[in-house]
């Protein structure tokens, strides 16, 4: 696990600290986003989360949010959330086989997500958002076939 050395990296962090705030707004809707009714406090909230979480790795940090997602009712404190990042690579070592099965899951969670999307926007009539959901649908699409591609070459191997 590395420390951020320079300002890219520095900046790299905190980019991911926004993607994790974002997902975890996707999760907990607002139960999580109510704690920040002050942008100064959200940004502070966020440095605190940063500065705690620079040691993680990035796949350690997707599991933890796929636990929230599918077993943490309430949103996690900082605390618990930075256990939950440690628990994973403490005790779970995970293979990059099995990061890519997970992510394959969750592509194929996503284009399920748009083809729902797309289904009600047809019954609406709405052709707007049909346009722009099969863009993502296309996008999602062409990611769960990367990612099965990857792990077909890995079991062919």
């Amino acid at each position: 696990m590395k420390k951020p050395t320079s300002s890219a990296s520095s900046s790299a962090n905190s980019a991911r600290i926004d993607r994790l705030f974002i997902r975890l707004t996707a999760i907990y809707g607002h139960l999580w986003q109510s704690q920040f009714k002050d942008e100064g406090f959200l940004k502070f909230t966020k440095e605190v989360w940063e500065k705690t979480l620079h040691d993680v790795d990035s796949k350690h940090i997707k599991l933890a949010i796929d636990e929230c997602r599918k077993n943490i009712e309430m949103p996690p404190t900082l605390p618990q959330f930075y256990k939950l990042c440690w628990g994973f690579s403490i005790t779970q070592p995970v293979s990059d086989y099995e990061i890519k099965r997970r992510q394959l899951i969750e592509a194929e969670s996503e284009c399920e997500h748009w083809k729902k999307v797309i289904d009600m926007a047809s019954h609406q009539r709405n052709q707007k958002v049909i346009s722009d959901t099969k863009k993502w649908l296309k996008s999602a699409e062409e990611k769960h076939q990367a990612i099965k591609q990857q792990i077909n070459i890995r079991e062919n191997a």
